[in-house]
């Protein structure tokens, strides 16, 4: 081999080690691109970016509304049973833990002496947009004496709920009663739970319901706490006392006036709020000026 040959199969291996190099290169690139390019399926990023989102906001969905309450009206059910495995299984697992909770001081730690208890929520915070979702609870409580027919009426009442959306399990954690609840919400830290012990159904409602439970409220806070129930008065109601007092002394005949159920409604959209006119099977006219879920004025 002459060196003309040499020096040819020189520049011949010299180009294929180039071409070698590059399609190594080259392909190096395809796969990094390959790697950063979205997902064919977005919902498994989504679900992790979701899985806990810290945003908070105030709850304005009928439905999660009436699922939280019914879970808290759930665990005075349980709380009346004196079950205290059943009731163990309820807790947030690091609430039993800073109490040191267990099955036989839990009665004694949350109370035993607890029946016919009905919880109403007035607001709910939550982390919307959320797998793992923190509701923030502030109700009242009202417990029925079924024997003498009297009631026990506590106006604040506190809770955190925490549900998991994708498998319905969910554990609960009673408030200190004096807290601002938004307060509370926007200032606690909230981590990821593994949830496993109950599971709860979410509740359809219907617009029929939610103004059922509006006029109700309002006839039963009447008796319970008729300054709360002077205060949910529209302004072209107010005139129409001289003050709460005069107000309490026609207690009676509003509560049989106001109905019970709805024979029928309309709504009509006016800038942040909802007018909704309920007409009564008499055909009496009630309307109830919703700013949100609970936050209501009612004219009659």
């Amino acid at each position: 081999m002459n060196k003309y040959q040499k020096k040819v199969l020189i520049i011949v291996f010299s180009i294929l080690v180039l071409i070698a190099v590059v399609a190594v290169i080259y392909s190096f690139l395809i796969k990094r691109n390959e790697t950063n390019l979205p997902s064919e399926n977005p919902s498994i990023p989504n679900q992790e970016k979701n899985l806990l989102n810290k945003e908070m906001g105030i709850l304005d969905d009928y439905d999660e509304f009436f699922t939280v309450s019914n879970i808290i009206n759930n665990y005075y059910e349980v709380l009346s049973s004196k079950n205290a495995n059943d009731l163990l299984n309820l807790l947030d697992e690091d609430y039993k833990t800073e109490l040191g909770i267990q099955s036989y001081n839990v009665l004694t730690i949350l109370g035993n002496d607890y029946n016919g208890v009905t919880f109403t929520p007035w607001e709910i915070y939550y982390n919307k947009d959320s797998v793992i979702t923190y509701y923030f609870i502030n109700g009242y409580i009202e417990e029925v004496n079924y024997v003498d027919d009297s009631s026990i009426y506590k106006e604040s009442v506190n809770f955190l709920v925490i549900v998991n959306k994708q498998t319905k399990n969910y554990a609960l954690r009673p408030l200190n009663d004096n807290i601002i609840i938004k307060d509370y919400a926007y200032s606690y830290n909230l981590v990821e739970k593994n949830l496993k012990y109950n599971s709860y159904k979410d509740i359809d409602t219907s617009i029929d319901t939610v103004l059922i439970t509006y006029l109700n409220v309002f006839r039963d806070l009447l008796f319970l706490d008729n300054e709360k129930a002077y205060n949910m008065l529209d302004d072209s109601m107010i005139d129409n006392y001289q003050n709460v007092e005069d107000f309490y002394m026609h207690s009676e005949e509003i509560y049989e006036y106001i109905p019970s159920n709805v024979f029928g409604y309309s709504v009509i959209q006016d800038n942040e709020q909802k007018i909704y006119k309920i007409i009564d099977e008499k055909q009496n006219e009630f309307i109830i000026y919703e700013y949100g879920i609970m936050n209501y004025k009612i004219s009659y």
